[in-house]
């Protein structure tokens, strides 16, 4: 853990983030507080059943497909089926069910810490961290957690690393703490970068936030940033699905939607509660597994 803080250090130190960004950056890694491991105890209370509940249909899913065998009564297949040629609805073609294994994913999240954050959104924001962290450790996903802020300098939090040797990466997860403002794409930029470089071949990166970048000298500098993250990164086979949470939803969906190709624009998934974010990401993880 410790080769781990430094080398995320170094990494930072040495990163490209762009000519936008000209800003001292700090990786924070450190051990989890004792009042974390309540934290952690209290929220899965109330979010193992989704864990559970999701990770059971998932498998499901799996344990079905990787029986194969055939799918019988299409309109459209490859073959006729012959027991089904009495059918009056014309059903009478089959194809072969490919055996599929466990989805070939990354998963990266990062979560908007700015003091706006404060109260129910970063409660729920964490909450939803920790359910797709367990979610990968059970489906044997990869997780990566990071916050972000600025105060003083950029910091950013790497609450859950795909390098963890510890095991304490949901205690950290329920360590997440609000402060300052925010400079999105910088931190975006770098937590990209790392999902790139993952083997999957599916990567996806979810961005929890409650309104605009606001550490830039204007609002267009910090839009133009963002943007120019998901152009380079959508190359790399990187999707991005953004929650909107607060007030900003509908200039958050601009700022990561608007005139951008639907390769390269974010699914952006609106929040009107924060209470709604949890199972609003089940039902995000559950949509993907039948796309991927």
């Amino acid at each position: 853990e410790e080769e781990l803080a430094k080398s995320l250090k170094e990494e930072a130190e040495s990163f490209d983030f762009g000519p936008i960004n000209n800003r001292e950056i700090e990786i924070i890694r450190k051990s989890p507080s004792e009042r974390a491991y309540d934290i952690f105890e209290k929220d899965m209370e109330q979010i193992s059943f989704l864990v559970k509940k999701t990770v059971s249909e998932i498998q499901d899913k799996i344990k079905d497909q990787q029986q194969g065998g055939k799918i019988n009564g299409l309109y459209l297949g490859r073959q006729l089926d012959s027991h089904s040629l009495y059918r009056y609805d014309l059903r009478v073609l089959c194809k072969n069910d490919l055996t599929e294994d466990i989805p070939d994913m990354a998963i990266g999240i990062l979560i908007d810490a700015s003091f706006s954050m404060n109260g129910k959104n970063i409660e729920y924001a964490r909450k939803t961290a920790l359910l797709l962290y367990e979610f990968g450790q059970k489906l044997n996903v990869p997780v990566m957690v990071y916050s972000h802020n600025v105060y003083g300098n950029v910091k950013m939090t790497a609450l859950a690393d795909y390098n963890s040797v510890d095991g304490n990466d949901k205690y950290r997860i329920c360590d997440i703490s609000v402060n300052g403002c925010n400079r999105d794409g910088m931190a975006l930029r770098f937590c990209s970068e790392k999902l790139s470089k993952r083997p999957e071949q599916n990567k996806i990166m979810f961005v929890l936030s409650d309104g605009l970048p606001s550490d830039y000298d204007s609002e267009a500098l910090g839009k133009q940033d963002i943007r120019e993250v998901l152009l380079d990164y959508s190359k790399k086979n990187v999707r991005y699905i953004t929650f909107g949470l607060g007030n900003e939803q509908s200039r958050i969906e601009d700022l990561y939607t608007q005139g951008m190709s639907p390769k390269v624009a974010a699914q952006f998934i609106k929040i009107d509660a924060p209470e709604m974010l949890p199972k609003e990401i089940v039902r995000c993880i559950k949509s993907l597994i039948k796309t991927i």
